[in-house]
């Protein structure tokens, strides 16, 4: 896999929380990769 940042720090996050925390990094980085980020002025 190749890496990547926003993904990585995604699934770090996620890892955090229940159910989330119960999946395997790999499973992590496969979800973190389907998310989207968006940036929003305040």
């Amino acid at each position: 896999m190749n890496k990547n940042t926003i993904v990585e720090r995604v699934a770090d996050f996620m890892k955090l929380y229940p159910p989330f925390n119960l999946l395997s990094s790999e499973d992590l980085a496969k979800i973190a990769s389907e998310v989207e980020v968006f940036y929003l002025p305040k």
